[in-house]
């Protein structure tokens, strides 16, 4: 999947109990962000318009590798990014999984209290049961 940097940037992710600071996240991608453009940018260096070839001595082997370096470091970058995004929303589905789990659980402790209370309430002190007092 191809991603351009105002997607790294201006990406949003659910918020939930436990998560992660959205303020680093949101940081951290722009950083991300930054940092391709900056390499897509110097990968993409526009030759003159009309000019034909550029007269501009070729790019000494020194500074091919630093830009092969820089566009490697992006990618490395963004692949980091994506596996840490991968697992943000990993443990993001287990924590939803595990809010509704408990969340059905305390429904049916507060079915059960309630149907516990209009069974005392019922039984009252003519059938037996003393009275719990208040």
């Amino acid at each position: 999947m191809a991603f351009r940097p105002d997607d790294i940037a201006v990406k949003e992710f659910l918020v939930r109990a436990r998560g992660y600071d959205r303020e680093e996240v949101a940081a951290f991608l722009r950083a991300v962000a930054a940092d391709y453009r900056q390499a897509l940018e110097a990968a993409r260096a526009p030759e003159p318009a009309g000019e034909g070839p550029t007269t501009e001595p070729e790019p000494s082997p020194s500074e091919r590798w630093a830009a092969v370096l820089t566009e490697r470091r992006a990618a490395d970058l963004l692949e980091a990014a994506s596996r840490r995004l991968e697992e943000v929303a990993t443990r993001e589905r287990r924590v939803a999984e595990v809010e509704q789990r408990v969340a059905l659980q305390l429904r049916a402790v507060r079915e059960a209290l309630r149907d516990a209370q209009l069974h005392v309430r019922h039984a009252g002190p003519e059938a037996g049961a003393h009275p719990i007092p208040a």
